[in-house]
């Protein structure tokens, strides 16, 4: 605290961003290579030692992105996608929480395949579903009706 000029004490951590634990954290580069290395190595469905990889192989690596860079945000929505096709609403439910706050601190995306709204929306579905407790669709017509609305009766 210190004063500002009017005789009452200011917190000046209230000013900060809260991206990076309020600036008090530094990423490293090597770190945030890593993360964004391991990230597309799942977004593109395969790495140097497979073809193509498991769901149990692009969890691990989404999760150890999320360990080198936990303010990478498209990383949680991923694991929310694989966790809720695994039918684990309450780890899909935080991982979609966490990618929320994160969109909600930077209000920009890294990964542009989508535009940043996009990516919210989608994970306002997967949020809702992990909620609900719904899992994943089991078949195509549940996912193409993701934007349906039904009236409560």
């Amino acid at each position: 605290f210190e004063e500002n000029g009017t005789g009452s004490e200011v917190d000046d951590n209230k000013f900060l961003p809260p991206v990076f634990n309020y600036c008090t954290y530094q990423l490293s580069r090597q770190d945030e290579a890593k993360a964004i290395d391991l990230y597309w190595s799942v977004v593109m469905g395969s790495d140097n030692d497979y073809d193509t990889i498991s769901s149990e192989y692009a969890m691990e690596k989404l999760e150890e992105a999320t360990m080198l860079n936990p303010w990478f945000f498209e990383c949680h929505v991923m694991l929310s996608q694989k966790y809720l096709h695994l039918n684990d609403n309450k780890k899909a439910l935080q991982a979609a929480q966490r990618a929320l706050d994160l969109q909600a601190m930077w209000a920009t995306s890294y990964d542009k395949r989508m535009s940043f709204p996009a990516w919210v929306a989608w994970t306002r579905v997967l949020h809702q579903r992990a909620t609900n407790q719904e899992g994943w669709p089991r078949n195509s017509w549940e996912v193409n009706n993701f934007g349906m609305v039904i009236p409560n009766e």
